[in-house]
């Protein structure tokens, strides 16, 4: 192998880690925000906008010729800055959005159409950034289909240390600013 396709392999597995790190540390922040902001048990509804997002981007990168024989490394700096803009609107509008879920419950038709209404503005803007993220691991994945071990391990690695540092991160510097410090790694 040389030293470029070396250079290569070694910048996806960092991007992969980035990946994995990025995703975990969102999808924990996330469900911090939701819970205060909503309801405690919307934690599992950001747990399953975070794997729609994922998995809608696989499934966009499996139908999508173009995204399967684009080069990976011009994809992630192209859509990396997107995700990361994506990222920093989607949290605007989660946290200004004022949504009161007891009202889907207890209000009038009107208002519980209303309040359906922001919630699902409210899980397209989470949902936008895990897509965003899936559409960069996807096309490694596609893309580097030789390297896929490595590839998931890094992955996994990042996600672990995203897990790993998810509890400190959050009580020192808090879910807010946790989530824009993980768009901007994404965007670097």
């Amino acid at each position: 192998m040389t030293t470029t396709a070396r250079r290569s392999v070694l910048l996806r597995l960092i991007t992969a880690f980035v990946v994995g790190f990025v995703s975990l540390t969102l999808e924990i922040a996330y469900t911090r925000v939701i819970s205060f902001k909503l309801f405690y048990y919307y934690t599992y509804f950001v747990i399953g906008l975070a794997l729609l997002g994922l998995g809608a981007a696989s499934a966009f990168v499996s139908i999508s010729s173009r995204l399967r024989k684009a080069d990976t490394v011009h994809l992630v700096q192209r859509v990396a800055p997107i995700a990361a803009l994506a990222g920093v609107v989607g949290y605007a509008i989660v946290a200004r959005l004022a949504v009161d879920v007891n009202l889907i419950w207890v209000g009038t038709r009107w208002e519980a159409l209303f309040q359906l209404f922001l919630l699902f503005v409210l899980s397209v803007s989470i949902t936008a950034v895990f897509f965003a993220v899936g559409l960069v691991f996807a096309s490694l994945v596609v893309n580097q289909a030789a390297h896929m071990r490595r590839l998931y391990f890094w992955d996994l690695l990042g996600a672990a240390t995203g897990c790993l540092l998810a509890v400190p991160l959050e009580s020192t510097i808090g879910p807010p600013t946790m989530i824009l410090a993980s768009l901007v790694l994404l965007a670097l």
